[in-house]
């Protein structure tokens, strides 16, 4: 009776763990805090360049393997409020996102917008910004808030470039493909 439990227990524990030895890689967020980054931003309404602070989020998968897309999300939270009353969807933009680590270059998370409506001196959040990056090469991708932001609205556009450099928002790892190697030989650009 007990060597017929313990050949049981061990079965079920070769069982799973070979089911989980099998079982498919699956994309978690990795999520990091919005990070505040300087822009300076000029518009018809204003054009001296003036310095506006921005948060911007980047959510990105925590794994992927080689070959795979690296779908991002971006965020962008105004810390000024807005100079009048804006219905959901009168704000649109897009944000340029620098790739970097294993990855290099730039994208642009475009489909930024006010999802609900935003009142006279309310600050501004615009979400559904959306860009991929193709996992190209093993190791670690970082993502960070990019050169340029542009927003627009039903009565003016507005066009920011980033003072300083690049401050890392989220990361992904990127694991070889099924078969390869431990990936060692490929560890970015080149």
């Amino acid at each position: 009776m007990v060597r017929r439990r313990i050949r049981t227990a061990l079965l079920s524990t070769a069982v799973t763990g070979s089911a989980l030895a099998v079982a498919p890689l699956t994309a978690t967020a990795a999520y990091a805090d919005d990070v505040r980054v300087t822009y300076t931003c000029s518009s018809v309404i204003t054009p001296t360049p003036t310095d506006s602070l921005m948060e911007i989020g980047i959510t990105a998968p925590a794994v992927v393997r080689r070959g795979q897309d690296i779908d991002l999300k971006v965020t962008l939270h105004t810390l000024h409020g807005t100079i009048a009353d804006r219905p959901p969807f009168d704000i649109k933009g897009w944000a340029d996102v620098t790739v970097g680590g294993a990855g290099r270059g730039s994208v642009r998370a475009q489909g930024l917008t006010n999802t609900t409506p935003v009142h006279k001196g309310q600050e501004v959040r615009l979400t559904e910004g959306k860009a991929t990056v193709k996992a190209r090469h093993t190791g670690r991708y970082t993502f960070a808030p990019g050169a340029e932001v542009y927003v627009n609205t039903s009565d003016h556009s507005v066009t920011c470039k980033r003072k300083g450099g690049p401050t890392v928002a989220a990361t992904t790892r990127v694991l070889p493909r099924r078969g390869e190697a431990d990936g060692l030989r490929d560890t970015g650009p080149r």
